[in-house]
């Protein structure tokens, strides 16, 4: 191959182009390994000026490049990765300088087994937007933002789960993204802002697997939630300080699994926004509201198995009523395919809705469903006159067998 063309990887339908960059090379620069680029702008242009899809920079382990770097805007797959990983936050290829990722038109973008040692800015004004760091130890804030029809999604992943030591990727300045940020592995130690929008499809929201929140054991956490599909997942989730849950859309769902949700208890949550509710999908579905009046039945989810279940409620009057007394049911098909409507808690159940606010009633039912296709349900009756009625009302389904 000649020392004046960019060695090239194949692609399903494409070509990418390889490029080397090497700051302390001396000689005729072609991007090859043997006479690279010294500064990655110049990989790029090269790239641009043969219209190029997409190119690879490829930097040599342990060197330090000092340059503000700015990606194409244009489509295609641009990556800049290291021939090695680091070995600490300060041991490995870094780029030490400002990331910009602006984009025109759908557009890829990857960072992969860096130290980056400066803030990732990227503004999307159309097209898709995907910024994807893989094993980077990122020493700054992230901040991607859209106007027009633009969309983000984010995406970080570490090489293990995350640690003291940030080998296996992590954010040291707050990560706000104006889309959808996925990450696993990974150590956020500035907290992260999300606003997953736009045709996404499934609009899941943003997920968050095996990750670290916080690096300083008691400092606060703050996690920003205002996607447009209004809920986000946290599994296997460590949280080194009390967080802070605040959602700019109403009725927003933080979902947390067991680990996650044990993590939060012990360092304290703080929910804040309209409607928001922490779920422990443990439970396996739930509803927290305040009702006004008798609440039609309500399906906990879809088709539920055949087992054995618990239902749990509380509810608070907050505002008194004119007449009635209110009851909670579980709803469900019993093992002799009858579908059942059973009161919960018994007279400990029961909530008069004329008595003193504050007035509180609560109670569990176990029983068995046979799978059917009706899902299991509650319904709230009882309410003859409801007036100024106001109560809080808890209600949560878990499979116990």
């Amino acid at each position: 191959m000649s020392e004046t063309q960019p060695q090239n990887v194949a692609y399903p339908g494409l070509f990418k182009g390889t490029y080397y960059v090497d700051p302390a090379f001396t000689g005729l620069q072609s991007g090859s390994q043997s006479n690279p680029f010294t500064t990655i702008a110049a990989a790029f242009a090269a790239a641009i000026a043969l219209s190029l899809p997409g190119a690879v920079i490829r930097i040599p382990p342990g060197v330090t490049i000092t340059e503000n770097v700015v990606f194409p805007s244009t489509a295609g797959t641009w990556e800049i990765m290291a021939d090695a990983g680091f070995i600490s936050s300060s041991v490995g290829s870094r780029i030490t300088g400002t990331i910009t990722c602006n984009a025109a038109a759908t557009v890829a973008i990857r960072l992969t087994t860096l130290i980056i040692n400066g803030n990732i800015t990227g503004l999307c004004s159309a097209g898709f937007a995907e910024l994807v760091l893989t094993n980077v130890r990122h020493i700054g804030t992230t901040t991607l933002t859209t106007s027009g029809a633009g969309v983000w999604i984010a995406t970080c992943k570490g090489v293990g789960s995350p640690s003291a030591n940030k080998t296996g990727g992590s954010s040291s300045g707050l990560v706000s993204v104006a889309g959808e940020l996925l990450a696993s592995n990974w150590v956020f130690e500035g907290g992260i802002t999300e606003a997953q929008i736009g045709p996404l499809n499934p609009p899941n929201g943003s997920q968050f697997h095996d990750c670290q929140f916080g690096s300083t054991a008691g400092a606060a956490v703050p996690i920003g939630l205002n996607a447009t599909t209004p809920n986000a997942l946290f599994v296997d989730c460590y949280f080194n300080g009390p967080v802070t849950f605040t959602a700019g859309t109403a009725n927003y769902v933080v979902k947390v699994d067991g680990a996650s949700l044990s993590s939060l208890m012990t360092q304290g949550v703080t929910l804040v926004g309209t409607g928001i509710t922490l779920l422990s999908v443990n439970s396996n579905g739930s509803s927290a509201q305040t009702i006004a009046n008798n609440v039609a039945s309500t399906a906990f989810g879809n088709r539920d198995p055949a087992g054995l279940y618990e239902v749990v409620f509380d509810m608070t009057l907050l505002a008194a009523g004119t007449a009635g007394t209110m009851q909670l049911n579980a709803i469900y098909t019993d093992m002799t395919g009858t579908l059942t409507t059973a009161a919960v808690g018994g007279a400990g159940g029961q909530l008069l809705i004329t008595a003193a606010v504050g007035t509180k009633a609560s109670g569990s039912l176990q029983f068995q469903h046979n799978g059917a296709a009706a899902a299991i349900a509650f319904s709230v009756t009882g309410v003859v006159t409801p007036g100024a009625l106001s109560v809080a009302l808890a209600v949560a389904l878990r499979r116990v067998n």
